[in-house]
């Protein structure tokens, strides 16, 4: 009152309460230092010259509270039940409404209304010590006002977490980003000094990741994928564990590596995970490897660890620390893959979705036929303590392909055009697996899963958003998460993440939009750099997800068109031939039968000529079948129209019959679902299509067989 409150973010501040802070320090402030903040006083002089004259009347000196990311702390302490924090405000009574409310909402409803992993406590792991918090929180409190842009990675706190390699690819001219503490190689730089425009438009690296990803698309690549997060679940009912985390079926064969989705208890989505299942050998019992995002590494541990029945003999291990994936993606990359390992690495050994113990070089590594970008890939787990010498295994084998380095950005294009989701940026809370297009891993008739008397709630209600894919008109910049998509300046969804995808030469974003402007073709508006520019919905392909269901789920089931064939009685029939420009009709070939009832009570006799030989049968015992290919996987439908031919069906076209009637599905896993109302069964065999939708290895001739 009758004066004037003037402050700094002063650029020589200071750590306090680094050693701990007594309790009795309670809404008091430290002693004056205004030597610290003399070169912003003169500024401030400067600007206003009668602060000169008018003098100092008080002195404010007290702590202010700074996270690693300047976000506050806000939601389940990690590693802790029904414990809960809200820190790190740095105004308190100002922040601290919105933030309670999301906050009251964890504790009374496990989930707030909004996806809050941005102030989530889990979002920090073990890295984050009070010397790495306070060189971030110094950094954080000199660029308060300074705007945090895209691609941009501050230098303190570096190197928190590295492997082997790191300086390696520093020395071949990585420009690194930060994932979870982990250095990550983001792309290659031509020469040492090179450097890119901080900004929101595509910048000076958009041609050399344009190179990476043609490089991956036509020879080979490789790529660091450290810190992704590894937990490794032993025990007896390890798959009935994993069955009630996930919404959908889970991988149980060994050798196999599938994809699932777990959701809250109000049947959103919650994360996202590969289940691996290791054989028994030497280098433990049988097992599973369940992989996540690297920053879900507390997050996840919690949820597994909150949801253990304790009369279950399941036992969890973080194995996020010790091993780093290697992956080898390109057309050429089984040829390295086979050049640096022994065994037999074709097509037929080692088909898309395998597992695979065995030695790269002389370094022991667990190889999965998996892909986030779209291309022929394996990931290959090693133990960092071998990861240098599997990498020079692996840089020695692919000397005669030109082997590349790829990162972070040429992935993050190659995923977007695939289809591919990322947890926390498309996977989010504040949608269920319908909205964000995961239909196909929903198996909404298991007995119980997390979430699924929500989600069938859900279900039963009208679906209010969709994940779409965008074609946005414009060339110099990406649209950004978070952006605004509106239709005549109403707002109607919002972009999630956006690059431009190099192999189809196309702006892309994924967006959550309102379901009644989601048709394929539509224009929406996207608010891009202050402008509002147009962009297209284009269809998005979720068929290469690895683990590709096919079960019940969508929203709205579209009508059913099922052929029947039948004989026909000839006189229903006219033939003609043409000739020399006539068009002459010609006698039928013979009587046949007809009835336009399925089941025919009165068969009558077919002539033999000209079609052969026929035995009087009652055309009524028929069964239709059809398969097709989903994704790696395939479906094989069998279907009856009376009652008495789906009872016999249901009893005797068991799996085993199905392997014993068909000899070449003997070795691959296969679920039996029952749909009687449709007097139907359904065969879903997996990883039979081991290049997914671009594999010429087709199973429709299975139904045919059959």
């Amino acid at each position: 009152k009758n004066g004037l409150l003037l402050g700094f973010y002063e650029q020589d501040c200071k750590t306090w309460g680094m050693d701990g802070i007594d309790p009795n320090f309670v809404n008091a402030l430290c002693p004056d230092d205004l030597d610290r903040v003399t070169d912003v006083l003169e500024g401030a002089f400067d600007r206003m010259p009668a602060l000169m004259e008018a003098g100092i009347h008080t002195v404010v000196n007290g702590p202010i509270t700074y996270t690693i990311d300047g976000a506050p702390l806000v939601g389940a302490i990690p590693g802790k039940q029904n414990a809960f924090c809200i820190i790190g405000l740095r105004a308190g009574l100002g922040e601290g409404g919105g933030h309670g409310w999301l906050l009251a909402q964890q504790i009374v409803h496990g989930e707030a209304c909004y996806d809050t992993w941005c102030i989530d406590p889990r979002r920090f792991a073990g890295h984050t010590n009070v010397e790495l918090t306070a060189l971030k929180a110094i950094e954080d409190y000199q660029n308060e006002f300074r705007f945090h842009f895209p691609h941009e990675h501050r230098p303190a706190g570096r190197n928190a977490k590295t492997t082997p390699l790191t300086p390696i690819f520093a020395e071949q001219g990585a420009e690194f980003t930060v994932v979870n503490g982990w250095e990550r190689v983001e792309y290659i730089k031509p020469t040492k000094d090179f450097k890119t425009t901080l900004g929101f438009k595509f910048d000076e690296a958009f041609d050399l990741i344009a190179r990476e990803v043609k490089n991956v698309q036509e020879n080979v690549g490789l790529c660091e994928v450290n810190g992704f997060n590894r937990i490794e679940i032993t025990g007896s009912d390890r798959h009935n564990f994993l069955d009630r985390i996930f919404c959908g079926n889970i991988k149980k064969q060994t050798g196999k590596v599938g994809l699932g989705y777990f959701l809250n208890h109000h049947g959103m989505l919650k994360g996202e995970a590969t289940i691996a299942n290791l054989p028994e050998s030497d280098r433990g019992p049988a097992r599973v490897w369940y992989g996540s995002a690297a920053a879900s590494e507390y997050h996840d541990m919690d949820w597994l660890r909150q949801h253990l029945n304790p009369v279950e003999d399941v036992q969890l291990k973080s194995l996020t620390n010790d091993l780093t994936i290697l992956v080898l993606a390109g057309p050429n990359a089984r040829k390295v893959l086979s050049a640096c390992s022994r065994g037999d690495w074709s097509k037929d050994a080692f088909p898309w979705l395998s597992l695979r113990e065995c030695f790269i070089g002389i370094a022991p590594a667990t190889v999965m036929g998996v892909s986030f970008s779209g291309e022929l890939a394996y990931e290959i787990h090693i133990p960092n303590a071998s990861l240098y010498a599997a990498y020079l295994a692996i840089q020695e084998a692919g000397l005669e392909f030109n082997i590349k380095l790829f990162g972070a950005r040429a992935v993050d294009s190659m995923r977007l055009e695939k289809g591919f989701l990322h947890w926390k940026t498309d996977i989010l809370t504040e949608f269920d697996p319908f909205e964000t297009g995961l239909n196909k891993f929903v198996n909404i008739n298991k007995n119980e899963f997390i979430g699924k008397e929500a989600l069938n709630f859900r279900q039963s209600k009208e679906c209010l958003n969709k994940l779409i894919t965008l074609e946005i008109n414009k060339k110099n910049a990406p649209a950004q998460g978070g952006a605004t998509l509106s239709i005549k300046n109403k707002v109607i969804g919002t972009i999630t993440s956006g690059d431009w995808g190099h192999r189809i030469n196309k702006n892309i974003a994924y967006a959550f939009i309102k379901s009644e402007y989601s048709s394929i073709g539509s224009e929406v508006f996207v608010d891009m750099l202050g402008e509002k520019i147009s962009a297209k919905i284009i269809e998005l392909s979720l068929a290469n997800y690895p683990g590709f269901f096919s079960g019940g789920g969508g929203k709205k089931p579209g009508p059913v068109i099922v052929y029947w064939p039948a004989l026909i009685d000839s006189k229903h029939i006219k033939e003609y031939v043409h000739l020399n420009g006539k068009k002459i009709e010609i006698s039928p070939t013979s009587q046949m039968g007809f009835e336009d009832n399925f089941y025919q009570k009165n068969p009558i006799e077919i002539a033999p000529a000209p079609i052969g030989e026929t035995s009087r049968i009652p055309l009524g015992i028929l069964y239709g079948a059809r398969s097709g290919d989903k994704g790696g996987c395939a479906n094989l439908g069998v279907w009856a129209k009376t009652d008495s031919a789906y009872s016999f069906l249901h009893e005797f076209l068991t799996i085993e019959k199905l392997k014993e009637l068909l000899p070449d599905l003997e070795k691959f896993e296969i679920d039996r679902y029952e749909l009687s109302n449709i007097k139907s069964l359904n065969f879903y065999v997996h990883e039979i299509l081991e290049d997914g939708v671009s594999s010429n290895n087709r199973k429709d001739g299975q139904a045919k067989s059959l």
